[in-house]
This record gives C-alpha cells, structure tokens and sequence, in this order.
C-alpha cells in the first residue's frame, strides 16, 4: 500500500512531529509511505530513510505535489485543514483519510465553516487523535491514540529539575508553569524548571521570570528536535496546558518514566488521568500546581512510583505499533 501524509506546513512541531514518527513506523512495518510537508531536511531525519519527503507549503504547492506523484498513492492521510483541501482538489483517485489533531470543527467563523462543510463528504475516514477531540469534532471518525517509542528508565535519584515541553504560546500555558514553579519554593531549594520550545511569548516568558524571581533557576533551551536528553535528565514534567488534543509531551515524558504533572482536563484526562488522577491539578490552579511540584520533590518515592504507572501505560495502550495497527484498519476501511 502506498500511504502519502500530507501537511501545508514548513515547520516541525507537533503535528509533524507526529506524522514522522508515524510514517518511520508504517514504513519499518512495510509499507511504501511519502511525506508532503514539513521543515524537510528535520523531517527527513525524524521519518527515516526509507520514508521520502518534499517540501509543501502553500495549498496550491500541496494540489501540485500530489498530481505529480510517480506511484499513485492507495490513501492520502491529510493533516489539518488545508491539506484537507489540497486532496480534495488533486483529483488523484485516492481515498483520503483526514487526522484530525485538534478539538474543533473546520474553520474559524461561521462563513467558513459552512464553506468546508461539503469537504466531509469527500473523506472516506477520519481519525482522531484522541477522544477528546472526537467528541469535540462534530463527525464521525474512529479514535486512534499517538504512540511514542518504548524507552528504558532512568535512574532520577538525585535530580532537581521539573521539565515543561511545548510551543511557548498562549494556548500551552507555560506562564502557569512559571507561577506554579515559583510558587513551590523549590527554587530556594536548587531546584530547576527547564522550558524546552520556542515561540511567540519567549519574551514575555523570559520577563516573567524576572517579576518571579526565579530567573537563575529557569533555562529556556529553545526549540529541540529531540528532547529526550532534558526529559531524561529531570524529576518531572509540567504540563499546563486544558485544551491538549492528547499530548505528545506527556507520552514522551510517561515512555520515560516520568511522573507528569498535568492540568486535569483535554487528553491529559486519557493519559495521565488514565492511570495517575492525583497528578491533575484543575485549569489554571497555581496553587494546586505548584502543591504537586512540592509533593514530587518531598516524596521521591510517591514520584517514581507515579512515573512507573504512567510508563506501564504508555507500553499497554499508547505504542507505535499499536498505532500503526489501528491506523491500518481505518486505512481497510477506506478502501472498501
């Protein structure tokens, strides 16, 4: 089967990040996958080299790059709304199987929602990334959680470090994990908050520690293709964001071992929730927070405990080859 992921995009973030690691999986399970999109030479390297990948990053740049295709893909799996687009207007013959990533119906007013509406129609399956974004689609697809890598535990004896992974825009919420941080006192203690992601509110962020006080003890790494060298070197990973479709940096963080403190709501509720609810803090509580930071570094064995849980999860339900299983079934389901 020749499987081509498409995504209007030139960067690497989650969504990318998700589709690389999802076609370098199919691809070592058998089957002929090519990625349009993404920043190309960090994709190249994150999808492997049996997977090609051509830059894409405007919707007419999309229509083009599927009509010239050399083998005619079996499904086109699209990602995000304009490659939604782009396939439908390819006239390739493919069943299109749309991902949806986010929690939200198609468009962003009214007027263009009822515009996209007929775009449903054309989609043999979708899939959703997790429940929570199924329920918050308004149509039908089938739920097909991420899966991440299995990985060996690390030793965390010792460590002074809570991690926060994402994109630094308001959405992600790592302003809360600045005031939750401070607020925990552990700074004073030489504890360490390491924000690992670039974006809008770098600034903003980097003045808010000022205001904080706790400037000495955050260090912002910027965007990292691989963040498992910080995640294997911290106690614990903060992830403040409500509204996360499922949460690529929890699962990396539970693969790891890690106890992950995560605001009970989105995905967290299916990951974290799942196996750990006393980790969840409600939306927006930096009290509640910065109480589960201060509980990781008095009661490390509570913490590894907590991290064993959620990694015993991870390798139950959240795998790459469960993943890859599940998305070929929906890709069945297309094709009949």
């Amino acid at each position: 089967m020749h499987v081509v992921h498409l995504v209007v995009s030139d960067r690497l973030a989650g969504v990318e990040h998700y589709i690389a690691r999802l076609a370098r999986a199919q691809a070592a399970a058998g089957e002929h996958v090519t990625i349009l999109g993404g920043q190309v030479v960090d994709m190249r390297t994150a999808a492997g080299p049996q997977v090609q990948v051509h830059p894409v990053a405007t919707l007419t740049a999309g229509i083009r790059a599927l009509r010239a295709l050399h083998t005619r893909p079996d499904i086109i799996n699209t990602h995000m709304t304009s490659a939604d687009l782009a396939a439908a207007r390819s006239l390739t013959g493919a069943r299109l199987v749309s991902t949806r990533h986010f929690p939200a119906v198609r468009g962003s007013g009214t007027t263009r929602r009822a515009l996209l509406r007929p775009l449903s129609r054309l989609l043999a399956a979708q899939i959703s990334v997790s429940r929570f974004v199924a329920d918050a689609i308004d149509e039908p697809s089938v739920v097909v959680p991420s899966g991440v890598p299995t990985r060996a535990t690390v030793d965390r004896r010792g460590l002074r470090r809570i991690a926060v992974l994402g994109r630094l825009e308001h959405e992600k919420n790592t302003r809360l994990a600045l005031d939750a941080f401070a607020a925990s006192g552990l700074a004073a203690r030489g504890w360490s908050l390491e924000v690992i992601g670039s974006g809008s509110r770098w600034g903003s962020l980097h003045r808010r520690t000022e205001i904080l006080g706790i400037t000495d003890a955050v260090r912002f790494h910027g965007h990292l293709t691989d963040p498992s060298a910080v995640l294997d070197s911290t106690s614990a990973l903060l992830a403040p964001c409500s509204v996360e479709a499922l949460g690529l940096a929890a699962l990396e963080a539970m693969a790891a071992g890690l106890p992950v403190v995560a605001a009970r709501a989105g995905g967290h509720l299916e990951t974290v929730g799942a196996a750990c609810p006393d980790l969840l803090f409600e939306p927006d509580d930096v009290t509640a927070a910065s109480a589960l930071l201060r509980r990781i570094a008095e009661s490390p064995t509570w913490a590894t405990a907590s991290g064993r849980q959620l990694r015993d999860l991870q390798r139950r339900d959240f795998t790459l080859e469960r993943q890859v299983a599940a998305t070929a079934g929906a890709y069945e389901q297309a094709l009949r």
